[in-house]
C-alpha cells in the first residue's frame, strides 16, 4: 500500500517511492530507496522536500495514532536492518557529517578531482609519466568525503559537461563506485583500491583519436573496434607508468565486460568477473546513459 506523508513523519526503515519534486534535484542516485539513516531524511529536507510517498509493503508504516508499525515479516525486517547497518560505513557507523556541512567540502574535493584526472588524461595522451601520487591523494579525498556522508558527493556526480565528458565521467564513476562499495559494506582498504581504479578506468581513451571519441554519429564497425582498444591500451599505459595492485586494475580491465559474456575485451562471464569489475561496469553504464553526449541526450535518472 502506498501513502503520502509529510517529511516530518518520515522515519528510518520506511521505503520511499516518490517525492514532491524531481529526484534529479536530490542527492540520491536511486529513485526508490529504503531510508537507512537520519542523514537520509536530513538530505531530503535540505533539498526542500516537504512530502514523500512511501510503500508500506516494502518498509515501515505509520500506525493510526502516530506510532510506527512494520508491515513486513520479521525476517525481512532483520535483513533490512542488517543492510542498513552495513551501508552506514565500512565500520558500521552512522555518517559523521551532516549533508549540508559536507556538501561544501565535497564541492571542493570534486573540483580538485576533475583537475587532477584532467591532468592525468593529458599526460597519457602526450605519453608522459603518470603522477600516481596526486591521483591517489585525490582518490583518498573522494573516499573520505563518501565515508563522512555518501549523499553529499553523490549529489555532485550529476554534474556533466558536454565538452569535458571524459574528465567528469571518470570522477563520477569513482564517486558512484565508492558509494556502491560502501553500501555493500566493503572495508576501507578495499574502497581505497576501488576508488583509485575507478578514477583510472578510462585512461586508455587518451590513446584513441579524439575525433573518433566525440564523433556526432553512429560509428562504423571498424571504428567501434578501435574504440574498444582503449581498455588494453589503458592497461598497457598503466603497466608502464605505475605499480598498482591487481585489484585496482579490475575496473579498467572489466568495466566493459558483461555477465552474459557479451562484453569486451575478453568476453568473461559473471563467475569470472571480480566485484570491482562488476561495480565499475554498473556505474559506468549508469553515468554514461544519464549524460548528454554528442550522439544522444541523457536519460533522466528518474526514468531508470
Amino acid at each position: 500500500m502506498r501513502k503520502q506523508i509529510p517529511i516530518e513523519q518520515l522515519r528510518v526503515g520506511m521505503y520511499v517511492v516518490g517525492l514532491d519534486r524531481s529526484w534529479i534535484k536530490t542527492p540520491f542516485w536511486r529513485h526508490r530507496m529504503q531510508v537507512e539513516s537520519l542523514d537520509h531524511i536530513e538530505a531530503l529536507r535540505a533539498c526542500g522536500v516537504r512530502s514523500v510517498e512511501i510503500d508500506t509493503e516494502k518498509g515501515l508504516d505509520l500506525a493510526s495514532q502516530g506510532g510506527i508499525v512494520s508491515t513486513v515479516d520479521p525476517s525481512s525486517a532483520r535483513i533490512a536492518a542488517l543492510s542498513s547497518s552495513r551501508a552506514s560505513s565500512p565500520q558500521g557507523k552512522e555518517p559523521s557529517t551532516p549533508f549540508e556541512e559536507e556538501l561544501s567540502v565535497a564541492k571542493e574535493v570534486y573540483k580538485q578531482a576533475k583537475v587532477v584526472i584532467g591532468q592525468a588524461m593529458g599526460d597519457a595522451r602526450e605519453g608522459r609519466g603518470l603522477d600516481i601520487e596526486a591521483i591517489s591523494k585525490v582518490s583518498e579525498g573522494l573516499l573520505e568525503s563518501v565515508l563522512r556522508n555518501t549523499e553529499a558527493l553523490s549529489s555532485l556526480s550529476r554534474l556533466k559537461s558536454f565538452d569535458e565528458y571524459t574528465f567528469f565521467h571518470s570522477v563520477n564513476v569513482a564517486i558512484l563506485a565508492l558509494a556502491m562499495g560502501r553500501h555493500l559494506g566493503m572495508p576501507r582498504e578495499a574502497l581505497s583500491r576501488l576508488g583509485l581504479g575507478a578514477l583510472l578506468h578510462d585512461i586508455g581513451k587518451m590513446k584513441i583519436p579524439h575525433d573518433l571519441l566525440n564523433a556526432p554519429r553512429r560509428l562504423e564497425a571498424g571504428e567501434r573496434e578501435i574504440i574498444k582498444q582503449h581498455v588494453m591500451r589503458g592497461a598497457e599505459y598503466l603497466s608502464q607508468h605505475a605499480v598498482l595492485p591487481e585489484e585496482t586494475l579490475r575496473p579498467l580491465l572489466e568495466h566493459h565486460e558483461r555477465v552474459d559474456g557479451s562484453g569486451y575485451p575478453t568476453g568473461r562471464r559473471r563467475k569470472e568477473l571480480s566485484q570491482f569489475g562488476l561495480i565499475a561496469s554498473i556505474v559506468d553504464i549508469y553515468d554514461a546513459i544519464t549524460a548528454d553526449r554528442v550522439y544522444h541526450e541523457g536519460v533522466p535518472p528518474i526514468r531508470l
